[in-house]
């Protein structure tokens, strides 16, 4: 039997300050996830996706909870949003 996704407040540095340490995910589509890996510093954005039956995942790069986002390697929640579709391969 497959887990009920709880939907993480990701959107901004702080709802994210909020949450504890770890891992948690925000879907986006039915079978597309944004993570938030919350580390003791800043937290990265990963994304998975359903593939064959499977979830694959990767790393997106570092969320702007310390660094301003330059889109390039640290995002906002909306840039890692749209960049799913440049690390996820669909």
């Amino acid at each position: 039997m497959s887990k009920t996704l709880v939907d993480a407040k990701l959107t901004t540095p702080t709802a994210r300050e909020r949450l504890p340490p770890g891992l948690h995910w925000r879907e986006l589509d039915p079978d597309v996830h944004l993570g938030y890996r919350k580390a003791k510093r800043a937290g990265r954005w990963l994304v998975r996706w359903r593939q064959k039956g499977r979830y694959r995942q990767s790393v997106i790069g570092t969320a702007d909870d310390v660094m301003t986002a330059d889109g390039l390697h640290t995002h906002t929640y909306v840039q890692a949003s749209e960049r799913r579709h440049d690390v996820a391969s669909f």
